[in-house]
């Protein structure tokens, strides 16, 4: 066994979001088992954006389950068949991604032995994907011992350095955190992008460094909105994580502009039950209550709430705070 070191957060980490899928790519081996592999090509369910409002939504994600059926009718040797499999994965991400949790859920734990027996890549791609999943149910330290298992079986990859910080900043364990998003740069070359800017810029807001948090998180920003317009969830998310360090800044003002763009956008996109919705709103909600606006903080956090009390894998935490 290796010796540990404990002034390496890769090693140090064993025993303790916005997560990262992850697909093999061109330069990783796949496992060729009855003459498919797992390629990226072959998630297209997961790929979709649902960002039609919660109606279509829901139609497309109940279309992408009706083929899965019809598939699985024709498909004597269940989720043996690597054909099978492969679209067992692309609906359990595209339900994640829906918030349809405990379909996830299911799909994932008659998916996991099989993915296992074959190993990498399939194995890798489960992992991570249930621990995103496990996040979204509000299971962080699950989601970190899958992370872990993940660690100890893949070579060191970037998407796996950045869920271990994502699960570590939601585990309050923020300079921890940091030290898996300073790795995974490391990885990429040493020079951040926009996700990096983003992802550090939380790990700097949650440990009190305003001052060096802010800048990071409105350049990641307004690097999303300049190069991902199409991406209108992805920079709602980051309109929250803006008004989430104006807010612990006490400019409450400020806060309450970016929580109501991040609102106006999951509206649009997301639809009014969805968890990404009920934070903007509870966002709305804190800020306006700061600027004694009660009436509008209460309409706001009612809206929070019965999103809280109706979902998918209910967590007594956020209905409580």
């Amino acid at each position: 066994a290796m010796k540990k070191d404990l002034n390496n957060p890769f090693t140090e980490a064993v025993g303790k979001g916005n997560l990262r899928s992850s697909v093999p790519t061109v330069d990783e081996e796949p496992f060729n088992d009855d003459g498919a592999v797992l390629r990226k090509e072959d998630f297209v369910w997961s790929e979709h954006e649902f960002n039609d409002g919660e109606k279509e939504n829901r139609r497309v994600l109940k279309g992408f389950t009706k083929e899965f059926k019809a598939l699985a009718a024709e498909t004597p040797e269940g989720l043996r068949n690597s054909k099978l499999l492969t679209k067992a994965l692309d609906l359990a991400l595209a339900c994640v991604k829906c918030y349809e949790l405990d379909k996830a859920d299911a799909i994932y734990r008659r998916c996991l032995q099989e993915c296992r027996r074959r190993g990498m890549p399939w194995d890798v791609k489960c992992l991570q994907d249930m621990a995103t999943l496990r996040c979204k149910q509000h299971r962080q330290a699950d989601a970190a011992e899958l992370l872990e298992e993940l660690a100890r079986i893949a070579p060191p990859h970037p998407a796996t350095f950045i869920n271990l910080g994502t699960v570590y900043n939601q585990l309050r364990q923020y300079e921890k955190a940091e030290s898996w998003f300073l790795q995974a740069v490391n990885l990429k070359g040493g020079i951040p992008g926009r996700e990096d800017h983003w992802n550090l810029g939380i790990a700097k807001k949650n440990q009190g460094k305003y001052d060096e948090a802010l800048p990071m998180l409105e350049s990641a920003l307004q690097e999303f909105q300049e190069h991902e317009p199409e991406h209108p969830v992805t920079i709602a998310k980051l309109h929250s994580s803006v008004g989430g360090c104006l807010h612990d800044m006490k400019r409450f003002q400020s806060a309450a502009e970016h929580y109501k763009k991040a609102y106006d956008l999951y509206l649009a996109t997301v639809g009014s039950k969805s968890p990404l919705f009920a934070g903007a709103a509870e966002g709305v909600a804190k800020a306006k209550k700061a600027l004694g606006e009660w009436k509008e903080a209460y309409e706001a956090l009612l809206e929070s709430f019965a999103v809280h009390a109706s979902c998918d894998s209910i967590h007594t935490t956020p209905l409580f705070e």
